[in-house]
Protein backbone atom coordinates (compact mmCIF):
# COMPACT_ATOMS: atom_id res chain seq x y z
CA UNK A 1 0.00 0.00 0.00
CA UNK A 2 1.12 3.69 -0.19
CA UNK A 3 0.18 6.45 1.24
CA UNK A 4 0.82 10.03 -0.15
CA UNK A 5 -0.39 13.61 1.76
CA UNK A 6 0.36 16.99 0.63
CA UNK A 7 -0.25 20.01 2.31
CA UNK A 8 1.23 23.22 4.25
CA UNK A 9 3.01 24.06 7.20
CA UNK A 10 4.50 27.09 8.51
CA UNK A 11 8.54 26.73 9.59
CA UNK A 12 10.11 29.87 10.86
CA UNK A 13 7.71 31.82 9.50
CA UNK A 14 8.24 30.82 5.61
CA UNK A 15 5.13 28.42 4.11
CA UNK A 16 6.23 25.38 3.28
CA UNK A 17 5.08 22.66 0.83
CA UNK A 18 5.23 18.99 2.26
CA UNK A 19 4.91 16.12 0.24
CA UNK A 20 5.32 12.43 1.60
CA UNK A 21 5.19 9.48 0.47
CA UNK A 22 4.98 6.21 2.55
CA UNK A 23 5.07 2.19 1.50
CA UNK A 24 4.68 -0.37 3.26
CA UNK A 25 7.42 -2.38 1.69
CA UNK A 26 10.43 -4.36 2.39
CA UNK A 27 12.24 -0.27 3.27
CA UNK A 28 16.08 -0.23 3.02
CA UNK A 29 16.37 2.23 0.33
CA UNK A 30 18.84 4.74 0.72
CA UNK A 31 20.27 8.23 -0.93
CA UNK A 32 23.47 6.63 -1.85
CA UNK A 33 24.65 5.75 -5.44
CA UNK A 34 23.56 6.66 -8.83
CA UNK A 35 21.39 9.96 -9.49
CA UNK A 36 17.98 9.48 -8.19
CA UNK A 37 17.19 10.34 -4.89
CA UNK A 38 20.40 11.88 -4.38
CA UNK A 39 19.69 13.98 -7.10
CA UNK A 40 16.17 14.88 -5.55
CA UNK A 41 17.87 15.83 -2.44
CA UNK A 42 20.43 18.35 -4.44
CA UNK A 43 17.54 19.88 -6.13
CA UNK A 44 15.34 20.39 -3.54
CA UNK A 45 18.34 21.65 -1.52
CA UNK A 46 18.63 24.48 -4.34
CA UNK A 47 15.32 25.86 -3.71
CA UNK A 48 15.61 26.26 -0.23
CA UNK A 49 14.49 23.10 0.47
CA UNK A 50 14.91 19.52 1.75
CA UNK A 51 14.11 15.93 1.07
CA UNK A 52 14.51 13.45 4.31
CA UNK A 53 14.20 9.68 3.29
CA UNK A 54 13.23 6.78 6.18
CA UNK A 55 13.82 3.35 5.18
CA UNK A 56 14.64 1.01 7.86
CA UNK A 57 15.03 -2.80 6.50
CA UNK A 58 11.72 -4.54 6.86
CA UNK A 59 9.57 -1.74 7.96
CA UNK A 60 8.75 0.26 4.90
CA UNK A 61 9.57 3.74 3.29
CA UNK A 62 8.93 7.25 3.94
CA UNK A 63 10.19 10.34 1.45
CA UNK A 64 9.00 13.65 2.88
CA UNK A 65 10.06 16.79 0.33
CA UNK A 66 9.52 20.14 2.06
CA UNK A 67 9.75 23.47 -0.05
CA UNK A 68 9.97 26.85 0.75
CA UNK A 69 6.48 28.76 -0.55
CA UNK A 70 7.67 32.30 0.24
CA UNK A 71 10.97 33.46 -0.08
CA UNK A 72 12.84 34.95 2.92
CA UNK A 73 11.74 38.14 2.00
CA UNK A 74 8.37 37.31 2.14
CA UNK A 75 8.13 37.07 -2.11
CA UNK A 76 5.84 34.43 -3.47
CA UNK A 77 8.17 31.36 -4.70
CA UNK A 78 5.44 28.97 -6.00
CA UNK A 79 1.93 30.00 -7.33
Amino acid sequence: MVQIRVDTVERGGIDVLRVEVCDDGGGGATMSGGSGLLGLKDRAEALGGRLVLDSPPGAGTTLRLELPLTAANGDAMLG
